[in-house]
């Protein structure tokens, strides 16, 4: 059994953006007066940067761990899916720029009623990915196209789906 955090070198930034968002939309709005719709404007954008830094604050609370049974989260969230429970994997790419050079991943995994998602900065994201993808030829979970392309970017080769232990 292992268990991962998110380190606070992927977080800061995070913070930062969030913080510094909140001061220059949610700081004006005083100076405003009778300017409602301004107002209203710079108030959601600030509600924005507002969740985006308790989101952030979620994923510094959260731990991921895997062991034989399966994945799962403890902290404000917690969830677990256990391998023989798992039905559905998709792993996704996100890019930061037109030229798809930066971004992050996401990797969902679901069984039953509950489901883990965790992005590529996560510390051990590769461990996760490479046990999800195992978990996926063992079960018969079936991938899509985009999750299949995606596992063999990040160098895990996915194996074909086979017949469900237990069917």
């Amino acid at each position: 059994m292992t268990t991962y955090r998110y380190p606070m070198s992927s977080l800061a930034p995070d913070y930062g953006r969030a913080a510094g968002g909140f001061l220059l939309t949610a700081g004006p709005i005083p100076w405003l007066g009778d300017s409602g719709l301004a107002q209203i404007i710079l108030g959601v954008l600030a509600l924005v940067f507002l969740v985006f830094g308790l989101s952030t604050l979620l994923r510094q609370l959260t731990a991921v761990t895997l062991s034989a049974d399966g994945i799962s989260t403890s902290g404000p969230r917690p969830a677990t899916v256990r391998w023989q429970e798992i039905d559905r994997i998709d792993l996704r790419y996100f890019s930061t720029r037109r030229d798809r050079e930066k971004g992050w991943m996401q990797l969902r995994l679901g069984g039953r009623d509950q489901s883990v998602s965790v992005d590529s900065t996560l510390e051990g994201f590769i461990d996760i990915a490479h046990a999800a993808a195992e978990a996926a030829g063992v079960h018969g979970v079936t991938l899509s196209p985009v999750t299949e392309e995606n596992f063999r970017a990040i160098g895990i080769e996915p194996p074909p789906p086979s017949t469900p232990v237990g069917d």
